[in-house]
This record gives C-alpha cells, structure tokens and sequence, in this order.
C-alpha cells in the first residue's frame, strides 16, 4: 500500500521517471520520461546520463529476450511509437537522436521453413539522427555522426559521416559533424 502511495506521489507531481529507473539494469541520472513506455523483458537495459524518452501520442517499447543487452549511451533521445526490441544485443551511441515510430530489431522474430530466426547485433554509432519511420533490421552497424532519412529502411551498414535515404537506404550525402 505504501508504495502505491509513492507512486501516486510522483504522477500526482508529474514525474514519472522515478517509477520506471528500476526497469532498468542501470540508468544515469537525467532520465527524463514524457508519457508511459513499455519497458520489459528479461535481459538488461542499461542507459547512461540524460535519456530521454518523449511517449506522448504513441507509447515506446524498448524489450530485451532474455540474455539480451540494450545499451543507451548519454544523451540520447527516442521519440514517441519507437520500438526497440532486442534478443541479443543492441547498442545505441551517445548523443543520438531516434525519430517517431522508428522500429530497431536485431532478430528476425520467426524462422522460415522450419527454421531457427536469424539474429545479429545492431550498433549504432555516436551522433546520429535517425528520422521518423526509420526501419533498422538485424546485423546492421551505423557509423558516427550519420543521419538516416524518414522513412528508410536500413538493411546494410552504413559508414561514419554518410546521409542514407530510402527502400533500402542508400547513400544520398555526406556530412562532416552530422546534425546539428
């Protein structure tokens, strides 16, 4: 009973951050949360300094499979409708900015034929902006200070200071600092 009072406490004060540290493994101080994510499974989640999850229209998921590590570096932010879901591993660099209803995953999530699915790590880079409606699929590393533009779909890895666009992302630029 008492701490359902404690948490009746900080929504009553418009802080929900609180209520969702321990959903973590780890979390920096300066998390901030904008709404109510889903944040679960069985692996670990681990975040660094100043995460920001902004859920207001769509809620976020963020899911580890058992054995699985989602690292969120410094400084990141991940809008709302973002699901990122994860059987082995996926690592997301400081300072990144993730675009609405963006959807990461490191698994297949069915085999085919009979099959096992396919997994592969997902890493992405410090200094990125993925747009909104981003797809990133398993295997895929994207290098620093890289933007991915709306709507893409990123199947390959993509080098450091590169602009990606499209069905699947292609190189369409370069950048010397990334966003700004």
């Amino acid at each position: 009973m008492k701490k359902l009072k404690n948490a009746r406490a900080l929504l009553s004060r418009g802080n929900i951050s609180k209520l969702y540290e321990e959903k973590f493994e780890s979390v920096g101080p300066g998390l901030n949360i904008v709404g109510r994510p889903l944040i679960h499974g069985k692996g670990k989640i681990i975040a660094g300094v100043n995460l920001n999850l902004r859920a207001l229209s769509f809620p976020i998921e963020i899911f580890a499979g058992e054995n699985a590590v989602i690292k969120i570096g410094d400084d990141v932010l991940i809008n709302q409708g973002v699901t990122i879901s994860a059987s082995t591993k996926i690592e997301i660099g400081d300072r990144t900015l993730i675009g609405d209803q963006t959807t990461i995953y490191d698994d297949d999530w069915h085999g085919i034929d009979g099959n096992q699915s396919k997994t592969s790590p997902v890493l992405i880079g410090n200094h990125v902006w993925i747009c909104a409606k981003v797809i990133i699929l398993k295997g895929v590393t994207i290098g620093d200070n890289t933007i991915v533009g709306a709507g893409s779909v990123v199947t390959k890895d993509v080098l450091q200071n590169t602009i990606v666009a499209g069905n699947p992302a292609k190189k369409i630029g370069s950048t010397k600092n990334g966003w700004t």
